[in-house]
């Protein structure tokens, strides 16, 4: 089950911004505050608009819960929309459309969600739109706080990214096929990890390596966590390295999480969700996700089961393939 990483979100509102400051120089959100403003958030709607969500919406076979309350927000022509009834729609078949008349739009927090589904889908023109939405300077400090947190959330770097690389990286997190296939050569990487001890990929070959990607937000992740724990504790440490990547924003949470769970191996904070050093180069698109790397430094699975056959060594690393580059490693 993927879980949404719009849902990771952490920093604190800084209180001295210039009026030139653009998306890009803004402060992110923390987690409360940004789910807090968004359900508060209503987009002012065009008769035009009005009408075009309600065919698409009419047009569903099997309505769900969020999207009834969609209908009948829709229903009231004299009310704005609430952004979160507006978002119900964005993973449905067809939304495409949808999105492709609301890029004039006159609110750009709107324009700049509308965007990033159609970058995803892979639309250039949008990721120009989005690049231009981060820089400028037109929208309220509040929606330029949010754009910044849907930034933050979607692993694009507002401050360096350039639309080439926002759609290269949405169109990669859209892609449900992985990056990386047993075989192909393992990204290298250096990190640091929270005790302050550094990680580099190359002094680990020798040693089977585990990478877990997850969150404290993630529910699957959490839920699963104690089997997970469970499953790769008796691994020996001479042998396994495990190393535990979070994607979280929020340094409180995932500090409640590790003293809740007694996580053995490495723990790596990103700092920057999927768009961290380690999660790009992995092409992480969902959590929890893992990946095991052989000694020889070649990805061999997804999954943790599989490592107890690599210690028996009966699965003998074949020849690696060459590893392609990924459009979302600096």
């Amino acid at each position: 089950m993927k879980t949404s990483f719009c849902l990771a979100l952490t920093f604190v509102f800084s209180t001295h911004v210039s009026l030139a400051d653009t998306a890009a120089d803004v402060e992110v959100l923390p987690q409360q505050k940004f789910m807090k403003l968004l359900e508060s958030y209503k987009f002012k709607l065009e008769p035009g608009d009005r009408k075009l969500l309600v065919d698409f919406v009419q047009q569903v076979p099997e309505p769900n819960p969020e999207l009834a309350k969609l209908q009948k927000a829709l229903g009231d022509a004299d009310k704005a929309l609430d952004a979160r009834h507006f978002f119900a729609i964005l993973d449905l078949e067809g939304s495409q459309s949808v999105c492709s008349k609301l890029t004039d739009h006159s609110d750009p927090l709107l324009r700049f969600v509308v965007n990033l589904y159609l970058t995803k889908a892979g639309d250039d023109n949008a990721a120009t739109a989005i690049h231009k939405l981060i820089h400028s300077e037109k929208p309220t400090l509040p929606q330029k706080r949010l754009i910044k947190t849907f930034c933050l959330a979607y692993g694009i770097r507002a401050e360096s990214d350039s639309s080439k690389q926002i759609s290269e990286l949405l169109v990669a997190l859209a892609d449900k096929a992985p990056k990386l296939k047993p075989g192909d050569i393992a990204p290298s990487f250096k990190a640091t990890d929270i005790s302050g001890k550094s990680l580099d990929s190359e002094q680990l070959k020798g040693r089977i390596v585990l990478l877990h990607f997850w969150a404290s937000f993630c529910g699957p992740c959490m839920a699963q966590m104690d089997d997970v724990i469970d499953e790769v504790k008796g691994f020996p440490p001479d042998k396994v390295v495990i190393i535990f990547v979070s994607l979280d924003f929020d340094r409180q949470a995932f500090d409640k999480a590790l003293k809740k769970h007694e996580f053995p191996g490495r723990n790596v904070l990103s700092e920057a969700g999927v768009g961290g050093d380690i999660p790009r180069a992995y092409g992480v698109n969902f959590i929890p996700y893992d990946v095991i790397i052989d000694i020889q430094g070649i990805v061999r699975s997804k999954s943790i089961k599989d490592i107890p056959e690599l210690l028996s060594g009966e699965a003998a690393p074949k020849t690696a393939k060459p590893g392609k580059e990924s459009a979302l490693t600096r």
